[in-house]
């Protein structure tokens, strides 16, 4: 895949989760029930791309790596197996916020 295609493709990837609930129900969700940026597959796709991102060289404003990394350093560190918190979907929506910026 050619830089560009990759850099839309993960634009319209975090344009459409930036869209999602961020709403933290009492029950556990799954895919099924709709986007939730609560659910930890929600979180580590996001990672995932960044990171992808990151090793191709594809966001260079240093401060937009720099959030991008500690966005990775959060979700390597998170708890999955606890329900999310308000903080994790603050973070979510942060990352989101700067990949989107980086790469339009």
């Amino acid at each position: 895949m050619k830089n560009r295609e990759m850099k839309n493709r993960y634009l319209d990837d975090f344009q459409r989760i930036r869209s999602f609930s961020d709403e933290l129900p009492e029950e556990r969700v799954t895919a099924e029930d709709g986007g939730f940026k609560c659910r930890g597959n929600t979180m580590t796709g996001i990672a995932h791309r960044a990171e992808n991102l990151l090793k191709q060289g594809l966001i260079q404003d240093p401060a937009a790596i720099e959030a991008t990394q500690k966005y990775l350093d959060y979700v390597g560190k998170r708890d999955f197996s606890i329900f999310s918190t308000q903080q994790d979907i603050d973070e979510v929506n942060k990352a989101l916020d700067v990949l989107i910026e980086a790469l339009q």
